[in-house]
């Protein structure tokens, strides 16, 4: 799986959210953190800083609204407090509060492997947990959004398994209705990991350079893995090494699901040096 993954030359990621909710810091833990991480994050590019309020009774974290109530939780926030932000020049975001740690990473063009952040986020992490004795980890995730557009719906099937969209056998089934959107949700649990694997279709138009619409198809692929309870993800941060280790492995269940969604045909073409295709979109 690891060699697939050096080959592969495209994509269609448009965002990468890693965050770790917890409890049991205070606002001063907090600061102590910004003043300890800061010239990290300013290493790793991250060289604009700034802050916003936090002011909530709760803080109600729901994965996805696709996915059912049971899979929410709360964290109690009865205290105002600060998020505290620092942004690349890349649409890179890191987010440090007394409630959580997220990175969010708007993808363009030019692929961003997760990789490359692991290193600053062990560390980050390593530091956020020995602020506090009472630190208590709540949940960690790792969540990649994949989006990309069909002409056809019924072109699915060249690109993605049964498995991810079963579109062919929906469209017959209901020959004669127009199939205009689909949200499909479907949990799994693999090495200790949950996942939630979120796939959605939406009907809309693309503006053409003549200024025509042109219906399009937008595809989703909203893969989420994470593990809850501290008892659970407590072990995992142990030390620097063990949370490297538990994030790269975050990230291989993660490219195994989304591989698991193309068929052989999409990885062929997602390996070779130019993607040529004119009925997908947005595969960069």
């Amino acid at each position: 799986m690891e060699l697939l993954r050096n080959q592969i030359k495209h994509h269609f990621l448009n965002q990468i959210v890693f965050r770790l909710d917890y409890e049991g810091l205070l606002e001063k833990d907090v600061e102590e953190c910004v003043f300890n991480l800061r010239q990290k994050f300013y290493g790793a590019d991250f060289t604009h800083m700034n802050r916003r309020a936090e002011n909530q009774v709760d803080i109600q974290v729901k994965i996805d609204l696709n996915v059912s109530s049971d899979n929410e939780y709360m964290v109690s926030n009865t205290n105002e407090g600060w998020v505290y932000i620092f942004s690349s020049d890349s649409n890179e975001v890191i987010e440090l509060s007394k409630n959580f740690f997220t990175l969010t990473i708007e993808v363009d063009k030019e692929y961003k492997t997760f990789d490359k952040y692991i290193s600053l986020l062990a560390e980050s992490i390593e530091f956020i947990k020995n602020c506090s004795p009472y630190f208590r980890a709540l949940r960690m995730g790792l969540r990649k959004i994949n989006v990309c557009f069909l002409k056809e719906l019924n072109l699915a099937s060249s690109f993605f398994t049964k498995a991810a969209f079963n579109v062919e056998e929906i469209m017959n089934q209901f020959s004669g209705f127009e199939c205009t959107g689909s949200n499909m949700v479907t949990l799994f649990v693999k090495d200790g990991y949950c996942i939630n694997y979120v796939r959605n279709i939406q009907k809309g138009a693309m503006q053409q350079e003549d200024g025509s619409q042109e219906p399009v198809y937008q595809i989703a692929l909203d893969i989420d893995v994470y593990r809850e309870s501290d008892k659970e993800i407590r072990h995992l941060l142990s030390e620097n090494k063990s949370i490297e280790t538990t994030l790269r492995e975050q990230n291989k269940v993660e490219f195994e699901m989304f591989i698991k969604s193309l068929t052989d045909a999409m990885i062929k073409k997602m390996t070779e040096d130019d993607f040529e295709c004119t009925e997908i979109l947005g595969v960069n």
